[in-house]
């Protein structure tokens, strides 16, 4: 047991940063920490419901997972859980690209379904978690084993979706623009964008100017300019404090973004 709540304690601090490839999976058991707010991270997310219930809201759908129901989010779904029961309990496990390698070419184009509720092939599932759980999460070979063992039985049991190109680029454009709306007035970097979605930095650059239409900081100033143009007719805020808030850096910065600006 004490073995156990060290790791969860461990791992629960990685859950929230951009899992890196020694920050590849998390475990938790505890409801409260399926996250309310509207996210998406570059990594697969796997809820196993053991008790209670819970609500996944993801790319706009809404999902009712109860005991025995597996949550699927793929990477970079848009997505949060909502009206999640007060004696929830789940395994909760990401794992990013760098575990992931062989299952991501040979399904390249290809998606869970949200919701996996098939009850003989669930009940195999939850043997594996808890297996997996009770002898630790430090070897490398040990975690990527039970991650594939795990994905197998999901690849065998439940039908994957094929995404064309065009399906994948609507997907990564919603995925990018809900991002950018959400932290517009952070200090964004096309480096820290890249990042997040799990891109290089010169990759990244060509596939926003692709599915956008526009460089990331020409868009990125659109929208904190809009926000601007929305302070300034609604509020009698300084065009410094203005700046400030819709993200601006400095206030040479928003006044050059303001005389590029096109309504």
């Amino acid at each position: 047991m004490g073995k156990s709540v060290k790791n969860m304690q461990k791992i629960k601090s990685y859950y929230e940063k951009a899992a890196s490839p020694e920050q590849a999976f998390v475990y938790m058991e505890e409801g409260s920490f399926l996250s309310p707010i509207p996210h998406f991270h570059n990594r697969f997310e796997i809820i196993y419901i053991l008790k209670g219930q819970a609500d996944l809201v993801c790319n706009g759908k809404e999902f009712h997972g109860i005991e025995n129901s597996v949550f699927f989010v793929n990477k970079f779904e848009h997505h949060y859980y909502k009206n999640t029961s007060s004696d929830l309990h789940a395994y909760i496990i990401s794992a990013n690209d760098f575990y992931l390698k062989d299952f991501n070419i040979r399904n390249k184009t290809k998606i869970f379904p949200n919701l996996l509720d098939k009850s003989e092939c669930n009940e195999k599932i939850r043997n594996y978690f808890e297996n997996w759980f009770n002898k630790g999460h430090d070897d490398v070979l040990f975690n990527v084993g039970w991650m594939n063992i795990i994905l197998g039985t999901l690849v065998e049991n439940y039908q994957l979706f094929e995404l064309d190109e065009k399906e994948l680029r609507k997907f990564l454009f919603q995925s990018i623009t809900n991002f950018i709306q959400e932290h517009y007035n952070e200090n964004l970097t096309l480096k820290t964008v890249a990042d997040k979605m799990g891109y290089s930095v010169a990759y990244f650059s060509v596939i926003f100017k692709e599915t956008v239409g526009e460089s990331f900081k020409s868009y990125l100033n659109t929208i904190r300019m809009r926000e601007a143009m929305r302070l300034s007719q609604t509020t009698d805020k300084t065009n410094e404090k203005i700046a400030e808030e819709a993200g601006f850096n400095s206030i040479s910065a928003f006044y050059r973004a303001k005389k590029n600006f096109k309504i």
